[in-house]
């Protein structure tokens, strides 16, 4: 008995048509059919034809093709052949490949002896740079089955039972476990058992599907259309439930898409399996298709077209329910990373011409990929710098992608002209990179400006001289020379500049400029100089003229260098080489011509028949030279107009001393109070006199200033002023300004008296304000040492609703040391505070300001002050409808 026929549309097998898996950029193609079916044993040639190239012949050097086989039930290919770059590569014994046959786009694979366990699905992939593109085939083992009947020989005897036996073995594949059949005692009976359970195995027994998942990669792009495909085939009978889940880092499992076999020959199949609306990025669509016997095949293609703010990383999971599997139900998985490759914007450079050794700093800015760790690098002509690139914190931006900006610092070298630079970025383990370019065309190179020389050596007057200079190493080529007499440009002069030529030792480029003329009486001190411009940089050269026989003036030399008032200064200039002898010269402070304490040795001719002298002044500097310059001034016959030099004395300014206030009583009434300004420099202040906030007497830059034996500024300060009994308690104080110190120092007197007859009795407070620039100094008696902290009112009359500033002097202690908080009431402050330290050392200064209620007329304001463990505070009482402030 042959079952050959019979074998060959088994059931539980693949079957069926596999759609392309992956989509690819060319159009290349691979064709193979859907399916095959190899006996056991059998040689095997798999086709694959390769169209779609552009030549009459592939070349075998710039293509590759690999052959991989997936076996029902795994999920990973075997590699079983490759031909990379004309390398044959074999995994199986016996693997062949005609080389010939492959130039002419057939890539078919012999497999000699096929076995068994090489059922499945053979993929051929084939890469013909940059196109790529695969094919698929189901490959069917079948084993033809050997029948065994015993007894070979049968003898039937009438009114006896005669037992026949039919063994059917080597077959494949496996039919039912339970072959019914009848012994009978002819072959005829046999014969019809047979074909009664091969009707049954053929067209009414129930096979479970093969399914292969997910077939595409798991690797998605951010907004590209990715496809997959899972194929559930071979399977009986026809009803089947597919469903598909998506799971997310919530870990919360969505249904996404369900459909069933038994719904697609509905009148409306667009409603028995539509995209759930719950994730709009994905759709599905299923197809059935019916084999032959009964057998049925379901092909699922998926679109996902993902955004990264929505789906980044999730997982996709298939279920499918049919009576033919084990317990109904096969569940496969698989796990899909959203990607977004960088894109890089063009590179910038943060200068327009990029300069020999001058530090230029490179520009990319990377943006639009996920996520968002990505390798950087940047290459100059191909290799990489040595310089680590700067690679700023990514950010994410209102899509969900991220941005980011690198950057280098590269010192630019004379042969980096026309090199080009490249910034590569990819995902971190991605070999993908994406790249932008920027081409540093020129490296300008400044030229080195020599000093100008003059022909001949001594220039004179009313004969031609020659100013010469040399440029080099320079690049590009242009250059513009211009020679000037001092600013002014050089006109009537004959002007002779050499064109560019190139060293070749160096490869940068070298020239000469000449200036020729006749120098005038006017010309003798004179700076000549030569300006080149080179690609918008200016270098300037200058030569001073100095013609024969005119006086040649040195800079003013100062001893000691640093100023001091009241010490000795000596200033000391030289003329020479003048002739005629005849000279007049002369020192100046500022325009104020200095008669004494000057001292001059010569004039002396020397061995060219030319005259010297040196001039000495003796200065014993005062307030009064701050700021000043000396002059040294020379007249002489061939000077057109006198020669000056100057010199600025360096002299510091002195912040002044005040004293405190003194009070005398002349008559009733009445009482004069002053104080002593003393040891500042220079001689401009400012004198303000207030009882309590309100000013009574100011003063601008005194006339009647002294000069001290120490050459400081002297100042008495006096003013007279009348007083009643409301006056009793009041604060008299002196404000000291001082412009070029930035200085303010204040003294205050308390009227206490209560006998205007008599002498007023001065009771001194234990603050005396010393304040410069924002800050104050206090002095402190002993007995207050105990609690270092005296609070006083900034603002002048206070006055319910209205800002009012509060300081408190902490004695003895630095700002950053100390926790200060003040209190209005029960309440904390917290604005409006500032601490600063003294200058001296003294303590410091903590400010308070806050806005006072319209309905308040008084205010309770407290000041704590913790330095380590130890604690002080200070109470006042700001009454603020008499404007007093009284201090518990």
């Amino acid at each position: 008995m042959k079952l050959r026929g019979a074998l060959a549309g088994r059931g539980h097998l693949l079957c069926g048509l596999l759609i392309a898996v992956l989509q690819h950029a060319g159009t290349l193609e691979v064709q193979m059919g859907s399916q095959m079916i190899a006996f056991l044993n059998q040689d095997v040639w798999l086709p694959c034809n390769i169209s779609g190239y552009n030549n009459h012949e592939l070349d075998i050097k710039k293509m590759a093709v690999t052959w991989y086989l997936r076996t029902p039930g795994e999920k990973m290919e075997k590699l079983l052949y490759s031909v990379v770059s004309g390398e044959h590569s074999s995994h199986r014994r016996g693997l062949q490949m005609n080389e010939s046959q492959l130039k002419r786009g057939n890539a078919e694979l012999f497999l000699p002896q096929i076995q068994l366990n090489e059922e499945g699905m053979y993929i051929c992939s084939v890469t013909v740079t940059p196109d790529k593109a695969e094919g698929t085939k189901i490959m069917e083992i079948v084993a033809q089955p050997t029948v065994i009947l015993s007894p070979r020989e049968v003898t039937i005897e009438r009114g006896r039972e005669k037992t026949l036996s039919c063994a059917v073995v080597k077959f494949y594949p496996v039919p039912p476990q339970n072959l019914g059949w009848l012994a009978g005692l002819i072959s005829i009976l046999i014969a019809t058992c047979a074909l009664a359970a091969l009707v049954y195995y053929w067209w009414f027994m129930k096979i479970q599907p093969t399914v292969l998942a997910f077939i595409g990669n798991t690797e998605l792009k951010h907004m590209e259309d990715s496809k997959l495909q899972c194929l559930i085939s071979g399977f009986r009978p026809k009803p089947l439930d597919v469903a598909f889940s998506i799971t997310q880092s919530n870990n919360e499992k969505r249904k996404i898409f369900s459909w069933n076999t038994e719904a697609s020959d509905a009148e409306d199949r667009d409603e028995d399996y539509p995209l759930l609306k719950k994730c709009e990025a994905i759709k599905i669509y299923a197809t059935l298709k019916k084999e032959k016997r009964g057998i049925f095949q379901v092909s699922c293609e998926i679109h996902i077209v993902p955004h990264v703010k929505q789906l980044d990383k999730f997982e996709l999971l298939l279920e499918v329910r049919h009576g033919a599997l084990p317990h109904s139900l096969l569940v496969e998985t698989a796990s899909f990373n959203v990607i977004a490759p960088p894109l890089l914007d063009p590179i910038w450079c943060s200068t327009d011409m990029p300069r020999l050794e001058e530090m230029m700093t490179l520009y990319c800015k990377i943006h639009s990929y996920f996520p968002q760790t990505i390798d950087v690098h940047w290459l100059i002509d191909d290799e990489q710098l040595p310089e680590e690139p700067f690679l700023s914190e990514p950010m994410k931006a209102t899509d969900g992608l991220f941005f980011c900006t690198s950057s280098i610092k590269y010192l630019p070298k004379a042969a980096d002209s026309g090199k080009r630079f490249l910034c590569k970025t990819n995902l971190r383990g991605s070999h993908q990179c994406k790249e932008s370019a920027w081409m540093l065309k020129t490296v300008v190179c400044t030229p080195k400006v020599s000093q100008i020389d003059c022909e001949p050596g001594v220039p004179e007057c009313g004969k031609v001289i020659t100013l010469s200079c040399s440029l080099k190493d320079f690049n590009p080529p242009r250059c513009d020379i211009c020679w000037r007499r001092g600013f002014e440009k050089l006109t009537h002069t004959q002007i002779n500049t050499e064109e560019p030529y190139l060293d070749t030792t160096s490869n940068l480029y070298c020239m000469k400029s000449q200036a020729s003329f006749t120098p005038k009486p006017e010309d003798h001190g004179v700076e000549f100089v030569v300006e080149v411009n080179h690609c918008n940089k200016t270098t300037r050269n200058a030569y001073k003229l100095m013609l024969k026989g005119f006086p040649k003036i040195s800079d003013i030399i100062v001893h000691p260098s640093d100023a001091e008032y009241g010490k000795p200064l000596s200033l000391t200039c030289r003329v020479m080489d003048f002739y005629p002898k005849d000279i007049n010269i002369q020192w100046f402070r500022g325009d104020d011509l200095i008669n004494k304490d000057v001292l001059t040795e010569g004039p002396t001719e020397d061995q060219n028949n030319s005259f010297s002298l040196l001039s000495r002044l003796q200065l014993e500097p005062t307030a009064l030279d701050y700021d000043k310059t000396i002059c040294f001034r020379v007249t002489h016959k061939k000077l057109t107009k006198p020669t000056t030099k100057s010199v600025y004395l360096k002299l510091p300014a002195k912040h002044p001393v005040v004293s405190e206030i003194k009070a005398t009583s002349e008559q009733a009434g009445k009482v004069s109070l002053e104080t002593s300004i003393t040891n500042f420099a220079p001689c401009y202040i400012r004198v303000v006199w207030y009882k309590d906030w309100k000013k009574i007497s100011e003063v601008n830059d005194p006339s009647d200033i002294h000069i001290e034996e120490n050459k400081l500024c002297s100042f008495t300060s006096k003013i007279q002023i009348s007083i009643k009994e409301t006056d009793i308690g009041k604060t008299i104080r002196c404000e000291v300004h001082h412009r070029q110190t930035n200085s303010f120092k204040e003294q205050t007197f308390v009227l206490k008296s209560k006998d205007f007859c008599g002498s007023l009795e001065q009771i001194p407070l234990p603050l005396v304000h010393n304040h410069i620039g924002t800050s104050r100094s206090y002095s402190v008696t002993n007995e207050e040492v105990l609690n270092p902290l005296k609070i006083d009112c900034v603002t002048s009359s206070p006055k319910p609703g209205e800002n009012v500033t509060l300081r408190c002097f902490v004695h003895g202690k630095r700002a950053k040391e100390a926790c200060v908080s003040w209190y209005k009431g029960i309440f904390p402050v917290d604005e409006g505070i500032q601490n600063t330290t003294c200058n001296d050392g003294s303590g410091f200064i903590s400010y308070v300001t806050f806005k006072t209620e319209k309905e308040e007329r008084e205010c309770e304001i407290k000041c704590e002050v913790s330095v380590d463990v130890e604690h002080w505070e200070e109470t006042y009482i700001l009454d603020l409808r008499e404007s007093n402030i009284v201090r518990q």
